[in-house]
């Protein structure tokens, strides 16, 4: 018996689904409502018969007949009473989950078919075979346990945890004792540390109509609880003092501390956020409160070749993957919404330029969407102004120390960052953590790194920015991808190869980084200018130097004692100067079997490390006996395409160096790798570029390794 302010509730419950029973408690119902209604004549009275499953029609019958205000229900049907679960399960699906969108429609609602992710377990990270489903973390939060879910940016937490929902709201359909899913979005609660008062803002903004009902049910352990976000909270309040950011860190997850302390431990939870939010694990734990919890943290895994298929698939398209694709989930939904995967079934892929730089406009607009303090060209500008600034830092990667965060805000956008925008800062996409005790960040995709670094480089050869020039110590130039993404902005502003080279001078003139002259220079070559300014470049590290430009006299350039990992001269043909290097470490180079095969002149005192084997040159390749000439001319295009540095060739890269005899070959051989799916044709600034397929290296080194034992398919078949 339960007496109320106004209402006296008498509970007879059983699981039993007999008549005799529905009789007999349903007679002692009929007389304790009666002496209720005699003790508390100014309360209503209400009984009711409870049973596990639905009543069967025969005990409805009995307790119908009954006089008085006794009726007959399931628990369910009693749970009810205190919350319609399936009122806001329903109300839930009309609502956004965290970052997850459709990217072609950018509805928050109709989304894609989720691809099932492997999870890593951070107690495991190294061992093999430890990767987990999503139906390990359902597992585990229908258990009552805590699963912390940590991921890069567009890695899927959102459509993972949106996933973790569903099956849970269908085991609560299945059997109505079980909990059911309530799933937050952290960011719709800024500000906010009280747990009642989250629940009771996740209800009106559902439209859900009874918001303590849903506090009862968390607090009675009736709810499984997710928390999709714990990145997305700004901190308020430190703005006009020195930032300590584990403080800031710790104050704007407050309120997932409150709820992994408040919510009954029979109840699950399940929590996301940025993996590199926090400097440590060990932080992580302290600031979300775990330590007194059953949990486990899990770190998303990529997408593999098959998991990317399927994806696409979902697309509409089954073709080829380029080798520059990237694999996160919602990288890939991007190029979807841009219509690129239709560009790309109909052979026509943007190379990884292309691909690079729309991607880049992206996310950024992304990240703007999820945190309104900063727009997306602003996030992209501080995004390729700290790419810049890494430059001069370790490996060219970083450390991204805290306050470069604020520099670059302040450089690009003209004042400090406001809480919001620092909360856009702390979670820039591609940012990892570099040293747990200082908070430091460094760049953790490489693609995306030199990407953003063609930004800085474009606006000061256009006149836009002359921030470069205070920039002395970088040290790591472009790599092959950021001098193509830097040639697409270029195209795209109209900047010349001649406007590039005045640059170069320019900046080394006003005491500008030798490795950002260097990026210049390489930009006007690629924008076609034939004769280079004199030049001289010292103690640079250039992972790669490639001489791809067959119309650029590189002869007035000189490199004085620098590191240089690979010295690529391929395709280069032998027609005009190749840079004079003074004393410079080289490690491998390729096109060349030997010192002697080198341009005579252009090496003082240089240490070489490796020369391509004979037998790996286009000249050793093409002397090979026993193969056809076909053969021979399809082997120095995969290695062109696959082997060497760079997002792809173009067409007139596959015919140099090659005798007239063999060039008439070349078309047909294309065409063949083609169609054994070796090649993928595209095109950029009205050339044709020729792209690896994803997944082939291995079998194209194998290829290469033994051309005249190989029982490849492809070679057979020219």
């Amino acid at each position: 018996m339960i007496e109320g302010d106004d209402v006296v509730v008498a509970i007879e419950a059983t699981t039993s689904r007999t008549l005799e029973k529905a009789e007999k408690d349903g007679k002692k119902l009929e007389e304790m409502c009666e002496r209720l209604a005699a003790q508390h004549k100014f309360k209503a009275v209400k009984g009711y018969f409870v049973t596990r499953d639905d009543p069967t029609a025969q005990q409805r019958d009995a307790i119908n007949a009954l006089h008085g205000p006794i009726v007959s229900c399931s628990l369910a049907q009693l749970r009810s009473q205190l919350i319609d679960s399936r009122d806001y399960l329903e109300a839930r699906s009309q609502y956004p989950f965290g970052s997850a969108r459709n990217p072609e429609t950018n509805s928050t609602t109709e989304l894609e078919r989720y691809v099932p992710l492997g999870f890593i377990s951070a107690s495991s990270r190294t061992a093999t075979g430890s990767t987990q489903s999503i139906g390990h973390i359902v597992e585990q939060v229908s258990a009552g346990k805590t699963v912390v879910v940590m991921g890069d940016f567009g890695a899927g937490k959102s459509m993972s945890l949106r996933e973790v929902h569903n099956s849970l709201r269908k085991a609560h359909f299945r059997d109505s004792l079980a909990p059911f899913p309530v799933s937050l979005n952290l960011r719709d609660h800024q500000g906010q540390t009280e747990t009642d008062e989250a629940i009771r803002r996740h209800a009106s903004k559902l439209g859900f109509e009874s918001p303590t009902k849903l506090v009862r049910a968390w607090r009675a352990g009736r709810v499984h609880l997710l928390l999709d976000g714990f990145d997305e909270i700004a901190a308020s309040g430190w703005r006009g003092r020195t930032p300590d950011l584990k403080e800031i860190r710790r104050g704007s997850v407050e309120l997932v501390r409150r709820f992994v302390e408040e919510t009954p431990a029979s109840a699950g939870l399940m929590i996301t956020g940025r993996r590199h939010f926090f400097d440590s694990e060990a932080e992580m734990s302290t600031s979300l409160g775990l330590r007194d919890r059953r949990h486990e943290l899990l770190y998303t895994d990529e997408f593999t070749d098959e998991q990317m298929q399927t994806y696409l698939s979902q697309q509409d398209w089954d073709g080829q993957l380029p080798d520059w694709l990237p694999n996160h989930p919602l990288l890939l939904g991007h190029l979807a919404s841009a219509g690129a995967l239709a560009v790309l079934a109909d052979g026509g892929v943007p190379e990884a330029a292309r691909g690079w730089e729309f991607l880049l406009e992206k996310i950024c607009e992304r990240e703007a969407r999820i945190e309104h303090g900063m727009d997306g060209l602003t996030i992209r500008r501080v995004l390729e102004r700290l790419a810049s600034l890494a430059r001069s830092r370790g490996s060219g990667q970083g450390p991204i120390r805290p306050a470069d965060l604020s520099l670059a805000f302040e450089g690009v956008a003209g004042s400090p960052p406001d809480e919001g925008s620092y909360q856009v800062l702390q979670r820039l996409p591609g940012l990892g953590i570099e040293d747990a005790t200082d908070g430091s960040r460094f760049f953790i995709d490489g693609s995306l790194l030199d990407a953003a670094r063609a930004g800085d480089i474009v606006r000061y050869a256009h006149g836009q920015d002359d921030t470069l020039e205070s920039n002395a110590t970088a040290f790591v130039p472009l790599g092959r991808l950021g001098v193509q993404v830097a040639t697409t902005q270029a195209n795209a502003l109209g900047l010349t190869g001649s406007q590039c080279n005045a640059a170069a001078k320019r900046l080394q003139a006003r005491g500008g980084a030798d490795a950002l002259v260097l990026d210049l220079v390489t930009l006007s070559a690629e924008l076609g200018v034939s004769k280079l300014g004199v030049l001289d470049f010292a103690m640079l590290e250039i992972p790669v130097f490639t001489l791809a430009e067959a119309d650029t006299d590189f002869g007035s350039l000189t490199f004085h004692e620098c590191i240089i990992g690979t010295l690529d001269l391929t395709e280069y043909d032998g027609e005009l100067p190749v840079p004079h290097f003074d004393r410079c470490m080289i490690g491998t180079v390729l096109g060349a079997a030997s010192a002697t095969a080198l341009p005579a002149g252009r090496f003082t005192s240089c240490d070489f490390e490796a020369f391509d084997p004979s037998s790996k040159t286009t000249r050793g390749i093409l002397g090979m006996p026993g193969l056809r000439p076909a053969q021979k001319v399809l082997l120095t295009i995969l290695k062109k395409v696959y082997i060497q540095s760079g997002g792809g060739r173009k067409e007139s890269a596959l015919v140099r160096g090659l005798a007239p005899e063999y060039k008439s070959l070349v078309s047909a051989v294309i065409t063949h790798l083609i169609s054994h799916q070796l090649l993928i044709e595209t095109r950029s600034s009205g050339r044709t570029i020729y792209v690896p397929v994803r997944g082939n290296r291995n079998r194209v080194r194998s290829m290469l390794e033994s051309p005249s034992t190989t029982q490849d398919a492809v070679m057979s078949g020219v």
